[in-house]
């Protein structure tokens, strides 16, 4: 599906806000010596997970709530997620004690803690380079029909973000944290997916060499583990 952003972000109002929750929990064990990866420097003096919140804020949707998950290291990463840095987002931070059962869990305490929404926005806190119009353009095609669960595809690819409608919200919350497949395994049939031209929309950065590669795409210097 191509979705014409001109025709429907007409219906983003803030009677149709989403709640957002970011997930950043992991521990970054593939990342070796650079620590978490969340803390990583990605350009302009900020954070890769700073760099996720500034593409969010710079789609200017209308925002219910900004919830990030954090779990391991977040007493490191707590102090770099100051409100005053997005005055214009309903930002909170939560942690997921048991981060180690995996995203599942995150994405649960997430929920959990959300407020009633039109839909809830899941986004990955290691894509540092989603582009706000892609995360624009799924939020447009979820508001034509908010009961479905709606993603990205690019070439064939599913992406983030996630948009899932209010009904799957306590099936998730419900849900082994264990579960085969994860969150992917929990969405029925019936996904929106939505074709974008972004392909920073379907990778995220898990090792020394991903994030090498993708910050020397966006013009960046690399790194190494005794960088940091």
């Amino acid at each position: 599906m191509m979705t014409d952003t001109t025709q429907t972000s007409k219906l983003i109002t803030q009677d149709s806000s989403l709640s957002t929750i970011v997930l950043a929990a992991g521990e970054s064990r593939r990342m070796g010596a650079l620590g978490p990866k969340q803390l990583l420097p990605w350009r302009d003096g900020r954070t890769m997970l700073q760099a996720v919140i500034d593409n969010l804020a710079a789609t200017a949707l209308p925002l219910h709530e900004v919830i990030v998950v954090l779990g391991s290291s977040a007493g490191e990463i707590v102090p770099t997620l100051s409100k005053a840095q997005w005055p214009a987002l309903p930002l909170r931070v939560v942690v997921n004690e048991n981060w180690a059962a995996g995203m599942l869990g995150s994405v649960q305490r997430g929920l959990a803690m959300a407020a009633p929404a039109a839909g809830y926005l899941i986004l990955l806190g290691d894509q540092p380079a989603l582009a706000p119009f892609t995360i624009h353009t799924v939020a447009a095609a979820f508001l034509t029909d908010p009961t479905r669960p709606t993603l990205p595809i690019i070439a064939g690819i599913e992406g983030h973000p996630l948009i899932l409608p209010p009904a799957l919200r306590d099936n998730v919350i419900a849900a082994r944290v264990d579960t085969p497949g994860g969150l992917r395994a929990l969405l029925d049939n019936n996904i929106l997916r939505v074709e974008v031209a972004d392909p920073d929309a379907s990778w995220d950065i898990n090792t020394l060499e991903e994030y090498n590669h993708w910050r020397s795409r966006a013009g960046r210097t690399t790194a190494r583990p005794n960088d940091f």
